[in-house]
């Protein structure tokens, strides 16, 4: 008879957000008074309390509007804050510059939250080897700490023409924030957002969105 190897293996069960991109949600609705627009160019415009993060987040969106071939511009390009400066309409800004839609993201919440989860429940098997020795394996759930960022979001989409609103949401990204860049987090809000415009016929891609 072949002698029992005993090995201990303890394995913490992450959870799917561990490690793994943000994920963006939203809840929407769209103006019932605005059916069958599509808008052709459209200026984003970050309204959070840190002029930089603004900048970011801007050039997030329209790096991805770029890469569907959406035509866009950015509300700290010089063009733009420039004239809004000097007291100018906005909405004679954006005509003069082809804009037909203002997508406006303002920034809701930020927060992080370390939470640490207990072991909960372990289960022991008995393996057995090609050479028919034997070995037990422990698997533990729980156990492991959770490092999550949660970024809360305002989105409207207005008409540039009038700036009344033609769709409104409120954006929720979630992740890790041990294992993900703060530039993947605003890669996830723009591709969710701009997801659901294109779904709603708000906008029309020229190429497919990145995987």
């Amino acid at each position: 008879m072949l002698p029992l190897r005993q090995g201990f293996f303890k394995i913490a069960a992450f959870i799917v957000l561990l490690g793994c991109a943000p994920v963006t949600k939203i809840s929407s609705s769209q103006n019932p008074g605005i059916q069958g627009k599509t808008f052709q160019k459209v200026l984003v415009e970050a309204r959070g309390p840190h002029p930089q993060e603004n900048i970011q987040l801007e050039w997030a969106f329209r790096s991805l509007f770029d890469q569907v071939r959406v035509p866009v511009a950015t509300a700290t390009q010089s063009f733009y804050a420039e004239a809004l400066a000097s007291g100018v309409d906005p909405k004679d800004i954006l005509r003069r510059h082809g804009i037909d839609g203002l997508l406006r993201i303002e920034v809701k919440n930020i927060r992080k939250d370390t939470i640490y989860h207990p072991p909960t429940s372990t289960n022991t098997e008995v393996r057995k080897r090609k050479d028919g020795s034997t070995y037990v394996t422990t698997t533990q759930s729980g156990d492991y700490t959770e490092h999550v960022m949660v970024q809360d979001y305002g989105l409207t989409l207005l008409d540039a023409a009038d700036l009344n609103p033609v769709w409104v949401g409120s954006a929720s990204t979630r992740g890790d924030f041990k294992s993900n860049s703060e530039k993947s987090f605003l890669q996830s809000l723009a591709k969710q957002t701009v997801k659901d415009l294109a779904k709603a016929g708000l906008i029309r891609l020229g190429a497919p969105l990145p995987k």
